[in-house]
């Protein structure tokens, strides 16, 4: 069965403003991830970046019509992108009135009812998607119920709109696949003018969740409780970016990483002995009151050129 997961254009102006010159096409590593256990599934998944594209309707036609997908999956992570989703769902259900249009990540979480009641997506996963993704794509093909997925928010065959229990958080990081750039445009992605240190860059993973619960953090969806990938797997994904597509960079999509001394130094000291602190350079976002003078001066040893 083929599965389109589509990154929506985000019109630019509406997004930024006067400072949308200092976007950048930055790498989806969420729908990477996606894609990547949807690669190891019965079903063929497809990956348009809409992004990329700027919006061209063209193109997107031109790919439903060739695929004729039986899902189509949108993330909406900000209101600028709604504008975009919007024109997408109208297109989809233009073309294919049958797909199934689902949607994930923030927005979609946030306001799955308003989604579901103008029937502007038939389906929201709720939270983490790797696992419901691929139950999901099963209980589709097979016309099997929907209910018996965890962490889904749809409409039933009455209309009515049903919520399955919440699927719980992916503990085991180091379980997931590596995320599959091979499946993405990876060389027109790089990281934003604010955290770029050398073309070409991308992302990189190293926990989920943050104890710390700032208000103002888009990131509390993922939950206080911090799960982390073990050093020796982040640097596994470090070398196969290094070899498989010839990254330069990367940068910590964490909030926080390092949470303490004690992680930051163990991660550096894996960097150094592999040799990889010689053939890459890499940023990170962390906390003043996590990091002192010895642990800096690691983190540089490691690598690492820009702390946010």
């Amino acid at each position: 069965m083929n599965i389109l997961l589509i990154n929506p254009y985000c019109y630019p102006e509406i997004s930024a403003g006067s400072l949308n010159k200092f976007l950048t096409t930055m790498p989806p590593i969420g729908l990477a991830y996606l894609l990547a256990v949807l690669a190891k599934s019965a079903h063929n998944p497809i990956f348009h970046d809409d992004l990329v594209a700027a919006g061209d309707d063209n193109q997107l036609r031109d790919i439903l019509i060739k695929y004729k997908p039986k899902i189509v999956g949108i993330p909406i992570y900000t209101s600028p992108v709604v504008y975009r989703f919007k024109e997408i769902v109208k297109i989809v259900r233009e073309l294919l009135p049958d797909t199934i249009i689902q949607s994930g990540n923030l927005h979609a979480n946030y306001f799955a009812d308003e989604l579901l009641k103008n029937k502007e997506v038939d389906i929201v996963v709720k939270g983490e998607g790797e696992n419901t993704i691929c139950e999901l794509a099963d209980a589709i093909e097979h016309k099997t119920d929907l209910t018996a997925v965890k962490g889904l928010i749809f409409r039933n065959k009455n209309g009515e709109i049903t919520e399955t229990d919440d699927r719980p958080y992916v503990c085991d990081l180091d379980s997931l696949s590596f995320p599959a750039w091979h499946l993405m445009p990876y060389k027109k992605y790089n990281i934003n003018e604010l955290g770029k240190i050398a073309s070409s860059g991308t992302f990189v993973l190293g926990s989920r969740g943050c104890p710390f619960g700032c208000e103002f953090c888009s990131l509390l969806i993922q939950g206080k409780k911090r799960r982390v990938r073990s050093k020796e797997n982040i640097c596994d994904e470090i070398e196969w970016l290094i070899e498989e597509f010839g990254y330069k960079s990367f940068h910590f999509i964490d909030p926080t990483w390092p949470i303490n001394k004690k992680e930051g130094i163990a991660f550096c000291e894996e960097m150094i002995s592999r040799g990889l602190h010689k053939k890459i350079v890499w940023g990170t976002e962390t906390r003043l009151d996590v990091v002192d003078e010895e642990l800096l001066s690691m983190m540089y040893r490691a690598g690492c050129r820009k702390v946010m």
